[in-house]
């Protein structure tokens, strides 16, 4: 199942209710090239490609204590374009 916009579902519902789509994409903008070095798998729903495994799951790399959720977003929005 492809879920890149199933994951920026997940951290509005999860992280950000009262923030529009719009607005995380704007924020996410606002992040540094390489979002400090942060990864996410978004297979939080399993993987299709190129072996279907509904037990994939997904994952963040290298996340830190960092305050800013700016990086987060960024990762999130960046699997929505590839």
């Amino acid at each position: 199942m492809l879920a890149a916009g199933g994951s920026l579902r997940w951290y509005r519902d999860t992280f950000a209710p009262q923030i529009s789509y719009a607005d995380l994409m704007e924020m996410a903008e606002r992040s540094q090239p390489g979002a400090r070095g942060m990864l996410f798998l978004p297979h939080l729903a399993g993987e299709c490609s190129p072996h279907l495994d509904p037990d994939t799951r997904g994952a963040f790399v290298n996340l830190s204590f960092s305050p800013y959720p700016i990086p987060v977003l960024f990762v999130i929005g960046f699997g929505l374009l590839t």
